[in-house]
């Protein structure tokens, strides 16, 4: 195989990262990939002295790296919202992400009636993931807990604990069953304490 064949074979590779990036729902891996493919490409292109092509992807790399800090660095990319268990826009949630929520938390609609605290979080104005609890003295308990796909990744969990915390909480509880939820909680810190799941 020719040094030729490899670079462009390397071209293409970076063309191919560029394309998956777009299929993800996840806004930090579509991020993350799409720098990815623009650094190959634009070495690539350096390489074949296509030089407007390596200005165009180095634009790119650098404008994906500054979105991912915004993204990474929480307290400026969220903000939390309480709102009433009636709000129009908790409910739209619940109705536009109603399939999601219900693999992670399939008594949603019916927990939903016990809640007394109603959080939405926002990422410059979109909606980002929506939080239902009860209130017990100092003790939160987790009805939902619920990210959209594309703030799945982007430390929503530690921002919406933190704030929680800040209101007063001391400790944060969940007693559902989802093993999957489960998982998810203990990778944040809780710890299993007679059949719930604790974070202090």
């Amino acid at each position: 195989m020719t040094h030729e064949m490899i670079w462009e074979l390397i071209g293409y590779l970076g063309s191919l990262l560029v394309v998956v990036s777009l299929l993800m729902s996840s806004v930090i891996k579509l991020r993350i990939i799409n720098t990815l493919g623009s650094l190959i490409f634009c070495i690539y292109a350096l390489v074949i002295r296509s030089y407007p092509t390596a200005v165009m992807n180095a634009a790119l790399v650098a404008i994906n790296i500054w979105f991912l800090v915004k993204l990474i660095n929480k307290d400026k990319a969220f903000i939390l919202l309480e709102v009433s268990a009636q709000d129009a826009t908790a409910m739209h949630m619940l109705e536009r992400y109603g399939e999601d929520i219900a693999k992670y938390f399939p008594d949603c609609r019916e927990r939903f009636k016990e809640a007394d605290k109603v959080f939405l979080a926002l990422q410059n104005d979109n909606l980002a993931g929506i939080t239902l609890g009860k209130s017990t003295g100092k003790d939160f308990l987790l009805l939902t807990d619920y990210s959209t796909p594309q703030y799945r990744d982007c430390k929503l969990g530690s921002f919406v604990y933190e704030r929680l915390h800040e209101m007063g909480f001391e400790k944060l509880c969940y007693d559902g069953k989802n093993e999957i939820h489960i998982e998810y909680l203990k990778k944040m810190g809780f710890a299993e304490e007679n059949g719930m799941y604790v974070k202090q």
